[in-house]
């Protein structure tokens, strides 16, 4: 699990979840959660367990005011469960829009 991006931004998944319909910022709480979950999967498709992830050094890359869609990078730190003493960091580019029915929709770059 060196190379945590090489496995992370190789995957491209969505999820939604409600909210608002203005653009969403890179840190926002709702981004964060969507971003934890997305990681949740992907590790628990090759059997791991992932006890949380932290978050830091959020960079804007581009603001689609249009599309009201934020392309970000962040420095995610990955804990895998079944190794307590153990964590992973790399960052990870995602971007994050509302649709047009106020879901937030967040997609992890290749």
């Amino acid at each position: 699990m060196k190379k945590l991006g090489a496995f992370i931004m190789s995957v491209v998944f969505a999820e939604m979840l409600s909210g608002c319909s203005s653009m969403p910022s890179c840190d926002d709480k709702e981004v964060k959660d969507l971003l934890t979950d997305i990681i949740k999967r992907n590790f628990s498709a090759i059997g791991i367990k992932v006890d949380k992830a932290n978050y830091s050094d959020f960079m804007t890359q581009n603001v689609n005011k249009d599309a009201k869609k934020v392309t970000c990078k962040v420095k995610v730190k990955i804990f895998p469960e079944m190794f307590y003493d153990t964590s992973t960091s790399d960052f990870l580019e995602y971007t994050a829009q509302h649709t047009d029915e106020g879901k937030l929709y967040v997609e992890i770059q290749d």
